[in-house]
């Protein structure tokens, strides 16, 4: 029972391990997403600008009869639409900021003071030649399973145990006296040895029940 509560404890310590490296982890992403997020507004940005030159340049040719109306309405149409997406991106971005300020743990009033950030994305991403399989096995959630099934093990040897006899001895030692000046004297002594046992013959049933609950848990 001992080594099973110890190996829980152990793999409660790794899985809080695991939900670090998870939460590690998220805010690698959210960090990676809110750049591109960024990135891809600048963009639109940058086409909303310039489709908006073309409208003027557009204008000015129509003004003097070098350009059609049917071609000035195209050139315009496209504009309603880019604003639509230029606005669904800045939302992108204050999603994407936020999510990251929450993740830090700082809230989300922590997101309006983050700027966008600049990635270089220039060096070539190392990776080993060959990937041990016993890496895996370093993984803290894996370990942590590895644990719980250890734990669940030494579980059931525990169970097995409880169904034997168990006999202990007890020991009484002291003194009584129905008047109080002879309390102290030897004739007061009293003392009384005997045994204990524990018979789990009338707790069959539930002792089966947890060990098969045991079991099912392994």
């Amino acid at each position: 029972a001992w080594d099973s509560a110890l190996g829980g404890e152990r793999a409660s310590e790794l899985e809080a391990r695991a939900a670090r490296l998870a939460l590690e982890s998220a805010v690698v992403r959210a960090y990676v997403n809110y750049a591109l997020a960024c990135e891809l507004h600048h963009e639109l940005e940058a086409e909303v600008e310039q489709r908006q030159q073309i409208i003027d340049i557009t204008l000015k040719l129509r003004a003097a009869g070098m350009v059609a109306e049917l071609q000035l309405s195209q050139v315009r149409a496209e504009l309603p639409l880019l604003k639509a997406r230029l606005d669904a991106s800045a939302s992108a971005v204050d999603h994407a900021r936020y999510a990251l300020a929450a993740l830090a743990g700082d809230g989300p009033g922590a997101g309006e003071a983050l700027t966008a950030p600049a990635l270089a994305l220039d060096r070539a991403i190392e990776l080993p030649q060959a990937a041990p399989a016993m890496l895996i096995g370093r993984r803290p959630d894996v370990v942590a399973r590895r644990w719980r099934v250890e734990a669940a093990s030494r579980g059931i040897d525990a169970m097995h145990a409880r169904f034997y006899p168990n006999v202990d001895l007890h020991a009484l030692i002291g003194l009584q006296s129905l008047s109080f000046n002879k309390f102290l004297l030897a004739d007061s002594a009293a003392w009384e040895v005997g045994p204990a046992v524990s018979l789990p013959i009338f707790r069959g049933d539930e002792l089966r029940a947890q060990l098969h609950g045991q079991t099912a848990a392994f």
